[in-house]
C-alpha cells in the first residue's frame, strides 16, 4: 500500500506554497509577525500549564509560602472557635477573607510575571467602546452606574454565548425543560425563600461627600492604607494579624454615618393598591421562580425524577457601589439550571470521556494547606471523594466543555471549592468557576449541591405540597395522620383556616399530635386554634410509596462576567502592524464572514455586485450571519476592520473572479491570514461548515487550493482542485497508484512540463 499525501505533492511540484520564495514585502512581514505572535501565545499558555505541575507548584510555594502559612493558621483557629461556639468567630472569618484576597492579588502578580503575558487593557476598552460592543446606559446624560446597553456586535455575541450554553446543557436532552418565569416577583415568594430578610449589605455614608460605601469594603480599604503608611499609629504585629478590623469596626466614626442595613432588591408596587401591601420585587435571581412551580414541572415529567430546568433571564441587584464594568452590574443576565434528583436513587455512570476529562481544580484541602491548582481527571476527583456527588462532577465537565467552546483560555480558569465557612448553611458542596483576568480571579459561575433546602422553605411558607414520591422495594409500615376541625361552622368567616388545616402535611400533623398538649395553641392564617378544637386520627398503614423532598444541584453562570472574560481572552494585537483583533471561535463570533470587493473599475462593479448578491442570498438561506463591505476602502483597511470586530472569514471578490472560468473567490482566515480559492457556488456551504465547526480551516486547506497555488495556473483550477482532494491522505493499492500516475502524466502533458513527465516515469520504474 502507498500513501499519496504532502510528500507526493512536493515531489510533483504542484504546490506553489511549498516552493515559492516570498518577497520581503509588508505582506510577508505581517505573515511572519502573525506566526511569531501565535508561537509566543502558545509558549505562554504552556508556561501557565507548567505552573500546575509539581515543580511549578513548588516554585509558587517559595513565593507565597509565608502568607499561605498564616492563612492555614487562621483557618485552624476559626475551626476551633466554631467548635467552642466563640461569639467572635465572624470577626476572624472577615480577617481570613481579607488575607485570602491579598494572597490572590500576590498570586496574580506572580503568575503574570512568570508567564510574561503582556496585555493592553486600554486598547481593549477603546475597541469595546469604539465598536459599540457595549456602553454605559444613558451615556448622553452622563450614564448610569452598573447599567449597560449592548450594541449590534455585543447583542450577537451575547446571543451566541447563550446558544453555546444551551448546546451543552439543554439541547438534545429530553429530561431538560426550559422555562421563563416572571421578572417581577410577589413579595411572598421572596419571603418564603428568605431573601427579604437576608438579602442585604451593611452600608455607611461619608458625611462630607455624600457617597455611600459597603462597610466591609471600607474597613478593608482603611486597613490597607494603614499597612502602607509609614506613619501608622499601629504596631507591625497589629497590622500583620489584622487586629485593626475590630478597632475600625467600632462606631460612631466622625466622617461616616452609623452603618445601616441596605436591601439589595429593587422593590415595586403591584397595581393601584394604595395601602402599600401589594408589594413586589425585581427578582435577584432566576431560580426562585422555578422552585415555586416545581409541582407543575414534576407533573410535566410524569412525576418522575431526575429532570432539569433551564432558564436564561434578567436579574437585578441594587449594588451599593456598582463598578468594574460588566463584573458588577445592577441589571444582569443569568444562565441557570436546577437538576432535581432523588438522593437515594442510583446515579447513572459517567461516560468514559467524562471520567477521563482533566480539570483545573483548587480543592478545599489544597486551600487550607496552602496549595494551588491541580490538574486532575474526574475519575481521580471521584476517587478522592472531593465532590459531594457524581452528578456535580458531570456538571463540572459540562461547564469545562462550555468554556472551551467559547474560546476561554483553559490555562486561565479553575474550579475552586468553597471553604467550610464560605458554604451556605444548607449547601453540601459548592464549586466556584473562576477565570483569571486583569482584575484577578473573577467568579463567573457556581455549581452548588443545595440539597432540598429551597423546596422545604417554600413548602413551609406556602403550605403547598412540593414533594415527590418514590416506589419502595417492599411495603413499609408507617403511622398516618388525619386532621380536621371539630366545629367548622365556627370558621365560616375565615375559610382560609379550614383549607390550611386540610392542607397540612404528615410532618406538620405529627408535630401537632406529639408535641402539643390539649390546652396549647397553634396559629393558622392569623387565627389561634387549641389542640382540643382539632380532631387528629392515627392509624398504621402499609405503604408502597413514600414522599420526599428532591435534592437540587444548581449550575449558575453570570453572562456579563463570562462575556467580560471572553473579550479579554480573545483580544490580540499584532506587533508588526499594530492591528487589534478578537480571536472569537467561528460559532461565537458576531459575524461569521464578510463579503468584500477589491474592484474599483466601473465596468466590473456591476458584475461584482451581482456575485456579492448571489453569495449573500445563499448565506441568508443557510442562516449564516454575515456583513457586506463593498465600499471604496482599500482591501487592507477592510481586513483591519473585520479583524477588529472578530469576523473569522473574509470572502473577497477580485479581478480573478471574472478573469477565469469557473468563477472563484478568495476566502481569508483571520487567525492565520491564509487564503484559499473557492468556487463561487461552493462559498455559502463552505462558510456554513466552518461556522458550525463541521470542518476547520486547517482541514479545508487539505481540500481547497491556496491563493498561491491558484495563481500558478488559474486556468487549471478544477483539475488541480480535484487532484488535491483525491490525493489528500488517501491509501492506494499498486494498481490504483498506476492509474493515478497515468492521470498525472496527462496533467504533465497539459501543463507542458517534460521534466515532471520524466519524474513520473522514473517513479513507475521504481515501483516495478
Amino acid at each position: 500500500m502507498y500513501k499519496c499525501g504532502c510528500g507526493v505533492k512536493r515531489f510533483l511540484g504542484l504546490s506553489g506554497r511549498f516552493q515559492a520564495v516570498a518577497p520581503k514585502n509588508s505582506k510577508s512581514e505581517v505573515l511572519l509577525g502573525e506566526a511569531k505572535r501565535r508561537e509566543l501565545e502558545t509558549l505562554r499558555r504552556q508556561r501557565r500549564f507548567e505552573l500546575w505541575t509539581l515543580e511549578g507548584q513548588n516554585l509558587i510555594m517559595q513565593k507565597l509560602g509565608p502568607i499561605q502559612e498564616n492563612i492555614r493558621k487562621q483557618a485552624n483557629s476559626i475551626k476551633k472557635m466554631k467548635q467552642d461556639e466563640n461569639p467572635y468567630v465572624k470577626d476572624e472569618i472577615s480577617v481570613l477573607k481579607k488575607m485570602k484576597k491579598e494572597l490572590e492579588e500576590l498570586e496574580k502578580q506572580i503568575l503574570l510575571a512568570m508567564v510574561d503575558d503582556p496585555f493592553d487593557s486600554v486598547a481593549l476598552s477603546q475597541t469595546v467602546k469604539n465598536r459599540f460592543i457595549y456602553a454605559q446606559s444613558g451615556e448622553i446624560y452622563g450614564g448610569g452606574a452598573g447599567l449597560y446597553d449592548f450594541g449590534p456586535l455585543g447583542s450577537k455575541l451575547k446571543n451566541n454565548v447563550i446558544r453555546e450554553w444551551k448546546n451543552v446543557f439543554v439541547d438534545g436532552r429530553p429530561d431538560v425543560f426550559e422555562v421563563d418565569t416572571t421578572i417581577m416577583t410577589p413579595e411572598r415568594v421572596l419571603q418564603g425563600s428568605g431573601h427579604t430578610e437576608k438579602f442585604a449589605d451593611l452600608m455607611v455614608k461619608e458625611i462630607s461627600s455624600g457617597e455611600f460605601f459597603r462597610t466591609d469594603q471600607l474597613l478593608s480599604s482603611q486597613i490597607q492604607k494603614e499597612k502602607q503608611s509609614k506613619k501608622s499609629k499601629y504596631s507591625a504585629q497589629e497590622l500583620e494579624n489584622d487586629l485593626l478590623l475590630k478597632k475600625f469596626s467600632t462606631w460612631p466614626r466622625k466622617n461616616f454615618s452609623p452603618p445601616t442595613n441596605f436591601k439589595l432588591m429593587f422593590s415595586c408596587k403591584l397595581g393601584p393598591d394604595e395601602s402599600g401591601e401589594n408589594i413586589g420585587f425585581l427578582r435577584p435571581e432566576t431560580s426562585q421562580g422555578v422552585y415555586s412551580v416545581f409541582q407543575r414541572l414534576l407533573q410535566h415529567n410524569n412525576s418522575k425524577l431526575p429532570f432539569s430546568v433551564a432558564q436564561v433571564g434578567t436579574s437585578f441587584r441594587n449594588e451599593i457601589k456598582a463598578s468594574g464594568g460588566l463584573l458588577r452590574c445592577r441589571e444582569f443576565q443569568m444562565m441557570e439550571l436546577q437538576h432535581f434528583h432523588d438522593p437515594q436513587a442510583g446515579i447513572d455512570q459517567l461516560s468514559s470521556r467524562e471520567r477521563d476529562q482533566v480539570l483545573p481544580v483548587l480543592s478545599r484541602e489544597a486551600q487550607i494547606s496552602g496549595g494551588s491548582i491541580q490538574a486532575m481527571s474526574v475519575k481521580n476527583i471521584l476517587l478522592s471523594k472531593m465532590v459531594s456527588s457524581p452528578i456535580l462532577a458531570s456538571y463540572l465537565v459540562k461547564t469545562f466543555d462550555f468554556l472551551m467552546k467559547l474560546g476561554i483560555d483553559q490555562s486561565k480558569m479553575r474550579f475552586r471549592q468553597q471553604l467550610d465557612h464560605e458554604l451556605a448553611h444548607y449547601a453540601k458542596d459548592c464549586w466556584d468557576l473562576e477565570i483569571m483576568t486583569r482584575q484577578g480571579w473573577v467568579e463567573c459561575g457556581g455549581l452548588a449541591d443545595r440539597g432540598s433546602y429551597d423546596l422545604k422553605k417554600h413548602a413551609d411558607a406556602s403550605g403547598a405540597n412540593l414533594m415527590a414520591q418514590r416506589q419502595l422495594a417492599s411495603p413499609k409500615q408507617v403511622k398516618m395522620y388525619g386532621i380536621k376541625i371539630k366545629s367548622p361552622k365556627k370558621f365560616k368567616k375565615t375559610p382560609k383556616v379550614l383549607s390550611s388545616v386540610k392542607n397540612l402535611d404528615q410532618t406538620q400533623i405529627a408535630k401537632i399530635s406529639e408535641s402539643l398538649s390539649l390546652s396549647e395553641c397553634i396559629e393558622i392564617e392569623g387565627v389561634e386554634l387549641k389542640k382540643s378544637e382539632l380532631v387528629i386520627k392515627e392509624e398504621i398503614k402499609n405503604i408502597q410509596v413514600e414522599s420526599f423532598f428532591p435534592e437540587v444541584i444548581e449550575p449558575s453562570f453570570g453572562l456579563g462576567r463570562i462575556l467580560s472574560a471572553l473579550l479579554e481572552h480573545s483580544f490580540q494585537q499584532r506587533e508588526v502592524d499594530g492591528r487589534k483583533f478578537f480571536t472569537f471561535p467561528p460559532s461565537v463570533a458576531p459575524y461569521k464572514a464578510s463579503v468584500m470587493t477589491i474592484i474599483n473599475m466601473k465596468e466590473l462593479d456591476v458584475k461584482a455586485d451581482a456575485v456579492a448578491r448571489l453569495i449573500c442570498e445563499e448565506l441568508s438561506s443557510l442562516s449564516v450571519d454575515y456583513r457586506v463591505d463593498t465600499g471604496g476602502k482599500t482591501i487592507g483597511r477592510k481586513y483591519s476592520l473585520n479583524d477588529e470586530i472578530g469576523v473569522p472569514y473574509g470572502i473577497v471578490i477580485d479581478f480573478d473572479t471574472f478573469r477565469y472560468s469557473p468563477a472563484t473567490v478568495s476566502i481569508r482566515d483571520r487567525d492565520t491570514l491564509s487564503q484559499l480559492r473557492v468556487n463561487v457556488k461552493d462559498v455559502a456551504s463552505f462558510i456554513n461548515q466552518l461556522s458550525t465547526q463541521e470542518i476547520t480551516f486547517a482541514m479545508a486547506e487539505e481540500k481547497y487550493l491556496f491563493q498561491e497555488e491558484f495563481l500558478d495556473s488559474p486556468d487549471q483550477f478544477e483539475l488541480r482542485e480535484n487532484f488535491k482532494r483525491a490525493t489528500n491522505g488517501v491509501k492506494y493499492s499498486e494498481r490504483d497508484v498506476g492509474k493515478l500516475l497515468a492521470s498525472l502524466a496527462d496533467v504533465a502533458v497539459q501543463l507542458g512540463k517534460p521534466e515532471l513527465l520524466m519524474h513520473i516515469h522514473s517513479f513507475k520504474r521504481e515501483m516495478n
